[in-house]
């Protein structure tokens, strides 16, 4: 469902993917595919315990106008700030304005999963 919402999006080839983003959490890699108003990260908790990584988004990508999203819960995030199970994986996506009709229905149901 992730990646066929991103791709869909024509995000996920991005010529700008920067595959190693910086983020305050260690043994936490990131990936990031942006688009022209909305990112994509994708996260990996390579440690054997629980994560909590902040990411530090560029900053044509952060400020007022950006909301940002857990994807796997579906639910807008106050920080940018993720809870990750030890190995696991996370997604933000972030966002210029209020999600499209496309983005409401992607958060409806990765919520309800």
């Amino acid at each position: 469902t992730i990646l066929r919402f991103f791709g869909g999006r024509n995000m996920t080839f991005s010529p700008t993917w920067r595959p190693h983003e910086p983020v305050d959490g260690d043994g936490v890699y990131a990936s990031v595919f942006p688009g022209a108003d909305e990112t994509a990260w994708f996260l990996v908790n390579r440690r054997n315990a629980s994560a909590t990584p902040s990411l530090k988004p560029a900053a044509d990508v952060s400020g007022g106008d950006w909301t940002y999203y857990d994807c796997y819960r579906g639910e807008e995030l106050a920080d940018i700030t993720l809870n990750l199970e030890p190995l696991g994986v996370g997604c933000v996506w972030g966002r210029k304005g209020a999600p499209d009709a496309d983005g409401t229905a992607f958060l409806k149901t990765m919520a309800n999963l």
